[in-house]
């Protein structure tokens, strides 16, 4: 496979608790891209220790850098997280402020960004939460939905974005495997319609 045709997939994942069924999607994401053959990389915010507003400790500015790394020579992003409040976990969204830098993935001039991280050929948000469907996208407009695919990745150049949530994370155990399957299926496409 020549560097043009190449697939360098980044899972960002953040759920403290590896028994959660956050972290079944995260191993439904990984098989996915084994089954594709693609190299991947896992950020795991919570067991790698990153601290969302710690922008100067050398640990932390390590991080961000290699972070950085990742993000810009990927060409795929899975984003795996639980909505918590309606929006992403804090250790996510401290990871796009930090990591996320003007010129190095968006330019901006009077008030308008433009995304230069224009490598990521196609970007997956995967999220879990209790609240059902209809009332995050009717009542509350999807706010979780809105912030990380229009007001982070679309801005940053990420064009192909695919979204999936599933609610209600009392329900059956087929359903449950019904999504896992999903996450797969959709992965497995490499950002084709699914």
């Amino acid at each position: 496979m020549n560097k043009a045709t190449e697939r360098n997939g980044v899972i960002l994942y953040t759920h403290p608790y590896n028994g959660s069924y956050s972290h079944a999607t995260l191993k439904a994401a990984e098989q996915a891209f084994i089954d594709r053959g693609v190299k991947y990389t896992v950020i795991d915010l919570n067991k790698e220790n990153f601290n969302p507003v710690d922008d100067s400790s050398a640990k932390n500015v390590a991080l961000i850098e290699k972070y950085q790394n990742l993000l810009l020579n990927a060409t795929e992003l899975v984003v795996l997280y639980p909505v918590w409040w309606s929006g992403p976990p804090a250790l996510l969204k401290g990871f796009f402020d930090l990591v996320l830098e003007e010129k190095k993935f968006y330019t901006e001039t009077i008030g308008k960004r433009k995304g230069i991280a224009t490598n990521i050929r196609a970007a997956y948000v995967f999220t879990t939460s209790a609240t059902p469907n209809l009332v995050a996208r009717f009542a509350l407009r999807w706010p979780t939905k809105t912030s990380i695919t229009r007001g982070t990745l679309k801005v940053i150049g990420v064009k192909n974005i695919k979204f999936k949530n599933i609610d209600k994370l009392g329900v059956s155990l087929e359903r449950r495997e019904r999504f896992l399957r999903t996450i797969t299926k959709m992965i497995k496409k490499g950002g084709r319609r699914v």
